[in-house]
């Protein structure tokens, strides 16, 4: 749902989905930043970093199917953790049509 919303959201301001083996981080990397005279940033930093740093790893994991790899504990910290990450993003994505349309507006 992240990565999906994110890529729509780049391919409708003109930027297109980064493609290979990396885009996931690719497009953490392109939302984080501003486009001089295009757009601002689409994630902050705060929530970039956690994405890149904790999130992908974990994703991995799972999307990969190494449950041998899963600790039951880290796996229930992760899930409970994921609904503060999906309603931090929900808000800056919120905060970014916002800001958007403003910009559009004027």
């Amino acid at each position: 749902m992240l990565f999906r919303s994110l890529s729509r959201i780049l391919e409708f301001v003109g930027e297109g989905k980064p493609t290979g083996e990396r885009w996931h981080q690719d497009i953490l990397i392109l939302a984080s930043r501003e486009v001089k005279g295009v757009r601002g940033p689409i994630l902050s930093e705060d929530l970039t970093d956690f994405l890149k740093s904790d999130f992908l790893g974990f994703r991995h994991l799972v999307r990969k199917q190494y449950p041998f790899i899963l600790d039951i504990g880290r796996t229930i910290s992760k899930m409970k953790q994921s609904s503060r990450v999906v309603k931090e993003f929900k808000k800056e994505i919120d905060i970014f049509i916002d800001i958007t349309r403003k910009s559009v507006g004027d």
